[in-house]
């Protein structure tokens, strides 16, 4: 298996929006990049104010608390996407504010007009735009794979295919010729969390994605992703991201996710 920077795009929307896009509270466990192309948007987290301007590309990193809104309208494209070397290992660790970089109206209004249409070339073209945008955001302290993951890279990667709250560490550790207790000293060192946290990470972005882009119940992504039942799921959602899977459904599915033009 080759490793590689690895983006995952969980939507891409074209928005234009009215005083209505005016959200609060928003902290996410996905990064988010906005081509702005016009209006008076701003975002506020505990850094400041930074205002879109039109014809700029701003990244806002995961896990940053943040105010959206605008004055009279905006018209944008976002992207909401996980950049990883390893998955749930994010090449974007210790960004923790705001970014911007002017990259031109035309290719932010490309943008907008790319992701509204359906053909591979229109989503390669975002795919390679995004990338771009990426290579100049990462910042300077980006490392490569450590060694000390080498090891475990066969471990991700069956991790990575049976995804799932039934996953153990025990398991996996005799399953790949490990003592627990070393398995778990040795992952840490490697990863700087816990093997437990790391599935937790992995697997809380795979229902945030599902309760964002999809209309599945609580019962049938419990039954898919290995909990006992929706009550163990909503407790292990709401645990890892401080909202529970319907409340988090119903706010971002507000008029800041929909289509547009």
């Amino acid at each position: 298996m080759t490793y590689d920077v690895q983006l995952r795009i969980i939507r891409a929307l074209a928005y234009h929006g009215d005083t209505g896009w005016n959200i609060q509270n928003v902290n996410d466990s996905y990064h988010t990049l906005y081509y702005v192309i016009a209006g008076d948007g701003h975002v506020r987290t505990r850094e400041g104010v930074t205002d879109l301007l039109p014809g700029h590309i701003y990244l806002i990193p995961r896990g940053i608390c943040h105010d959206l809104w605008c004055d009279t309208h905006i018209l944008k494209t976002y992207i909401d996407f996980h950049v990883e070397l390893l998955p749930g290992y994010d090449a974007l660790q210790g960004v923790e504010k705001v970014l911007s970089m002017e990259a031109g109206e035309g290719i932010c209004r490309n943008m907008f007009e790319a992701v509204q249409a359906e053909g591979i070339r229109e989503k390669t073209y975002v795919r390679g735009q995004v990338l771009t945008a990426l290579s100049c955001f990462l910042p300077d302290s980006t490392v490569d794979i450590s060694p000390l993951m080498l090891p475990f890279l066969p471990v991700i990667e069956d991790v990575q295919k049976h995804l799932s709250a039934s996953i153990r560490r025990e398991e996996y550790a005799m399953r790949y010729g490990w003592n627990p207790s070393a398995f778990s000293r040795a992952f840490r060192k490697a990863f700087g969390v816990g093997f437990k946290e790391y599935v937790e990470r992995l697997l809380t972005d795979r229902l945030v994605e599902e309760v964002l882009v999809t209309d599945k119940t609580l019962h049938a992504m419990a039954a898919e992703w290995g909990f006992c039942d929706a009550y163990y799921l909503s407790a292990f959602f709401k645990r890892r991201t401080g909202i529970s899977p319907e409340k988090y459904r119903q706010t971002r599915s507000r008029s800041d996710v929909k289509k547009g033009g």
